[in-house]
Order: C-alpha cells, then sequence, then structure tokens
C-alpha cells in the first residue's frame, strides 16, 4: 500500500448500501457519517487517504457524484449493466467522468466478464482467458482511453474458498501465477 501497488479503496463503514439508507432522495446524512467513519479508519490504520470509493452493491442514482465528491472521492465503480443502460458511447472501458449539481467523479466500469476471468484465474491457475481477453482489448484501445480495473474484495477469492474447504494457499499461489503473468507482459 505504501509503494502504491494497491490502493485501499474507501467505502460506507458498515457497507451499507447508499440508496437504502437515506429517507429521501436528497437525504445522505446516515451516509456522509458512515463515509467519514470509513475515511478516518482508513487513514489511522493505513496512514493513506483513500481516493476511491468501493460502491456496496454497486447502486446507482446521480445524486451518489455530489455525496461522493463531497468527501473527497474522485474515483467509483460502476458494474457494466449500468454503464451500458446509461446509454454511453465508445468502448466499455474507457475511462469516464459524470457530474451532478457541480461535482464530479470518475466511472471506471466494473465489467463482471473480467472480474468473472480473473477469479477463474486465482481458482484454476491458468491465466490464458484473462490474458487473452486483455491483449483483445489492448488492441481494440487506439486512443490509450481503456482502464481494465479488477473490483473484488479479497474475501472473494480467499475466504469464500477457505469455507467450503479448500486450501487458501492454493489461491495464493495462483494468484501470484497471474500476477506474474501481468508483469511479464509489456503492455500491462
Amino acid at each position: 500500500v505504501a509503494d502504491g501497488q494497491f490502493e485501499i479503496v474507501g467505502s460506507t463503514y458498515a457497507q451499507n448500501i447508499i440508496y437504502s439508507t437515506r429517507a429521501t432522495g436528497d437525504d445522505f446524512e446516515m451516509n456522509q457519517h458512515q463515509i467519514a467513519i470509513h475515511k478516518k479508519l482508513i487513514e489511522d490504520t493505513f496512514g493513506t487517504t483513500p481516493v476511491s470509493f468501493w460502491n456496496p452493491e454497486r447502486v446507482w442514482t446521480q445524486s451518489i457524484v455530489k455525496l461522493l465528491a463531497e468527501a473527497g472521492y474522485a474515483n467509483v465503480q460502476i458494474e457494466d449493466h449500468i454503464l451500458l443502460a446509461s446509454g454511453i458511447t465508445g468502448g466499455e472501458y474507457a475511462v469516464r467522468t459524470t457530474t451532478y449539481d457541480g461535482a464530479t467523479v470518475n466511472v471506471f466500469n466494473d465489467g463482471k466478464d473480467f472480474e468473472g476471468l480473473v477469479n477463474g484465474a486465482i481458482d484454476s491457475g491458468d491465466t490464458a482467458s484473462v490474458m487473452a481477453f486483455l491483449r483483445n482489448l489492448y488492441n481494440q484501445d487506439q486512443d490509450d482511453q481503456y482502464a481494465v480495473c479488477y473490483h473484488e474484495d479479497m474475501e472473494a477469492t480467499g475466504l469464500w474458498d477457505y469455507e467450503s474447504g479448500e486450501n487458501p494457499h492454493v489461491d495464493f499461489s495462483n494468484l501470484n501465477t497471474l500476477l506474474t503473468a501481468f508483469e511479464r507482459d509489456p503492455r500491462i
């Protein structure tokens, strides 16, 4: 984290879902409180201030932009189906900005195809599908506008497998294989 290899991402303290914890369309008091507590905890624990926001359950209304920007967040992930339903043009993985009431945040695609490929590589140790997917996107991205991001709780590739009786060291080894493949590819 200190070297910048991994980013600690802020969220709501209790992983409360923003849309579900407000009384009216513009009432964000509970969410402001939850976001502030979580951000302070990260600063106290890790000595870093998060600039990206983990959006619990990826719910979205445009007014969330102002809530996040006022809390000091610059980036948020939005699931691919929400981006596509919004009528985006251009590549799905292009970084976008969105504005509401004078506030702006950067939007990164939370693509479920890529997430599934990464999770599959962590489960199996086979990196071929992930690397082919990334090579294809690299070739499509003629204007260097894409950011392909993996948005996932670490528990999804460790604790859930452990709970089902799998050895977590297998996942760690497979993750190392995947990260090594990334390191060896000059495009990444």
